[in-house]
């Protein structure tokens, strides 16, 4: 079954994910999407809170003109890549990996 979170705003929170965010340490995220809409937004936000560093990063999300977005904390900063715009109205299965 989906998930919809037409809502706004709306979110799932998942907790425990003790490796994320740490050096060296790979990751994949994946998730299907159906935007009916897009004028920018985050679909994945990560942070740490508790210890440090904190940090907070949208790691996958929509630019302003409907394209999908990733990004990841490289050893010099924040990476970015931008792909293509998707389309309304349509499943699409989106994935991160790092």
């Amino acid at each position: 079954p989906a998930l919809n979170v037409a809502m706004n705003p709306s979110f799932v929170q998942a907790t425990g994910l003790v490796y994320l965010g740490t050096d060296e340490q790979s990751y994949s995220i994946s998730i299907w999407i159906r935007p009916l809409s897009i004028s920018g937004g985050t679909i994945v936000h990560a942070a740490r809170s508790s210890g440090t560093p904190s940090w907070s990063m949208p790691m996958l999300g929509f630019r302003s003109g409907g394209q999908i977005e990733a990004q990841s904390c490289g050893s010099t900063g924040p990476v970015s890549l931008t792909g293509p715009a998707l389309p309304l109205g349509a499943w699409t299965h989106v994935a991160l990996t790092y």
